[in-house]
């Protein structure tokens, strides 16, 4: 549920317990960029199954920073190799912001294996990586150590 005015917020209020509120608005958001939309699609309905999770995709480079000023997300999946604008150029930009600076990043990649990485997912330089394909189990629990709930 992503809010945009006092009048959605009112519709949302009308139509659901105080319970349900609450359990949405203290979901996590998670920003998923990456130009394959299959991929980016697959990865919001794992995140989503959770209940965990408030998930938007981007699938053009260029909107990404734009989106996460807007979204706010508390992580970004990033995907490395993507048309008009590198993942790692979205980063930088991110990391040097001083309004999402404290957004964490992780990227996607079918540039490194899985062995090349050292498992289940592995930090290099500031940043961390999983291997695509990447299992939901993979997926879920380093971003559970990302955000501090495992």
């Amino acid at each position: 549920m992503y809010l945009e005015s006092p009048v959605k917020m009112k519709k949302i209020v009308a139509s659901h317990s105080e319970k349900d509120i609450k359990e949405e608005l203290m979901k996590e958001k998670i920003l998923v960029v990456d130009d394959d939309v299959l991929m980016a699609q697959m990865i919001k309905l794992t995140l989503e199954r959770t209940c965990n999770y408030e998930v938007r995709v981007e699938t053009d480079a260029l909107n990404a920073v734009s989106v996460a000023r807007t979204f706010k997300p508390k992580l970004i999946l990033l995907d490395i190799i993507m048309k008009n604008l590198g993942g790692e150029d979205i980063a930088c930009i991110i990391k040097e912001d001083r309004e999402l600076s404290h957004i964490k990043i992780v990227f996607l990649s079918a540039l490194l294996t899985k062995d090349e990485i050292g498992g289940l997912g592995k930090k290099i330089g500031r940043f961390w990586f999983l291997a695509k394909p990447v299992t939901d189990d993979e997926l879920l629990s380093v971003i559970d150590r990302k955000l501090g709930m495992r």
